[in-house]
């Protein structure tokens, strides 16, 4: 019998079916973790990785087929208890996209900004671009330090680009903002931070964009390490932001370690994303 649950219900359910002499595989639904001596299926799955992150992962692994059986709960409880938790599905994914008119042009499907790259690092901003367009945006311009331009402009042909101020290493600079604002004037949504790289400067620019970007905003990679150093600069922003960390930005951020996000992973997203009122989705 395999047993995937979450709480201190599951481990007494557990509990009571291994008292029958029933073999248990249980894990905790949201951590992954697994009843103690219990566990030899998935260790001898992949022995380094005994506590995983949430059960799905495990099942997926495992190649075990889940099935949500109803458990005797009473209907009235069920309504009276708002869920805590949603599973996001394809099916959810398709449900939100809505069809376009036959006779859409790109000036109707949304212009995108996106601040991003540095030295070394102007395929994050190409990625980033080109993602943009595959996604649905019409239209995506890209600001990158003057530098790099062109560089850029001969990777991203269906990018428009705008050369922005640098610093002495090339790096975005804080002297950007009131470009950057005014290009936002017509922009749907700004996407913010991949390899534009970690300076005072650089951090100057991200910090003022939160307080100043009329637009939502999706924060990435250098972004979020950006503003790892004092996050409550959320607390300032002016528009909707979603976060997208992996596990070591998001370490950064709580000031804690990697392996404690990835043992704490749903806790983790879900404290920060309330304190700071934000959208948080935690990769990895």
């Amino acid at each position: 019998v395999s047993l995937i649950s979450g709480g201190l219900d599951s481990m007494l359910a557990t509990k009571v079916i291994l008292d029958q002499g029933v073999h248990v595989e249980g894990i905790n639904f949201f951590t992954g973790f697994c009843v103690e001596g219990h566990t030899h299926a998935i260790r001898a799955k992949d022995k380094k990785k005994e506590k995983r992150n949430n059960a799905l992962w495990v099942a997926e692994e495992l190649g075990i087929k889940l099935h949500i059986i109803d458990i005797g709960i009473p209907p009235h409880i069920v309504g009276n208890i708002p869920p805590q938790h949603h599973l996001i599905t394809k099916d959810t994914i398709k449900s939100l996209i809505r069809p376009r008119a036959c006779d859409i042009h790109k000036g109707g499907t949304g212009h995108v900004l996106v601040i991003a790259g540095s030295p070394g690092k102007t395929g994050a901003a190409v990625l980033t671009s080109m993602s943009g367009l595959r996604t649905g945006a019409g239209l995506v311009t890209l600001g990158i330090p003057k530098s790099l331009s062109p560089i850029i402009e001969s990777q991203a042909l269906e990018v428009m680009t705008v050369a922005l101020p640098e610093t002495e290493t090339g790096l975005h600079t804080e002297e950007s903002i009131v470009t950057i604002i005014s290009l936002l004037d017509d922009k749907k949504c700004l996407a913010l931070g991949p390899g534009m790289g970690t300076d005072e400067r650089t951090k100057k620019l991200v910090n003022l964009l939160i307080k100043e970007c009329p637009v939502p905003m999706v924060i990435d990679a250098d972004g979020l390490n950006n503003l790892a150093d004092d996050p409550d600069i959320l607390l300032s922003r002016k528009s909707d932001i979603i976060l997208t960390p992996h596990p070591g930005e998001m370490a950064r951020m709580l000031n804690t370690t990697s392996q404690n996000v990835q043992e704490n992973r749903i806790e983790s997203a879900k404290k920060f994303a309330e304190k700071y009122n934000v959208h948080l989705v935690l990769k990895g």
